[in-house]
């Protein structure tokens, strides 16, 4: 267990957990989770559990990523650092019916920056003007906050979307 302040951000945590570990878990391959989503370094704890900022306690998950060798702006190979994140640049291709787009997207990219990007760079794949639609790889509802990475898609992969809307619950 550690002990953070609530203004700690996700960034300082991976520091502070390769310390505690002697290098063991590199602060520049750890993927942090609470719940299901991937926290983001830049964002302070508190953001993730605001209602309990006062003595708050989170469990997560840490996951050790194996990331491509570090470049110094871009290697060549599609991986790039942005904002010190190092991403990897890939290409897929979404299909909708019949039709097909392909788009450079970052790994680390939400799928709901997909559904944002789909508007401009695919206008001929006619998606429905409400958004009522959703996105499933391999078998599996996207989770829109969820990356792309987390989701474990790659370079050349094919995305699918279906019209309506995925809605929880009982």
């Amino acid at each position: 267990a550690l002990e953070l302040d609530a203004s700690c951000t996700v960034a300082r945590l991976k520091e502070m957990l390769q310390e505690r570990t002697d290098g063991a878990l590199p602060a520049t391959k750890v993927s942090v989770f609470l719940d299901k989503a991937e926290m983001e370094d830049d964002k302070a704890l508190v953001e993730f559990e605001p209602s309990s900022a006062e003595g708050m306690k989170m469990e997560v998950r840490v996951v050790v990523r194996q990331l491509p060798p570090s470049p110094a702006c871009n290697n060549g190979n599609g991986a790039a650092k942005v904002n010190n994140k190092l991403q990897q640049r890939m290409s897929v291709e979404v299909k909708w019916g019949a039709k097909t787009a392909t788009l450079e997207v970052s790994d680390m990219d939400a799928v709901k920056e997909l559904r944002a990007e789909l508007g401009s760079a695919a206008p001929h794949l006619l998606l429905p003007n409400d958004g009522a639609y959703f996105f499933i790889y391999k078998q599996n509802v996207m989770e829109e906050e969820r990356t792309l990475r987390w989701h474990d898609v790659k370079t050349g992969d094919t995305i699918e979307i279906f019209n309506g809307r995925v809605t929880g619950g009982a």
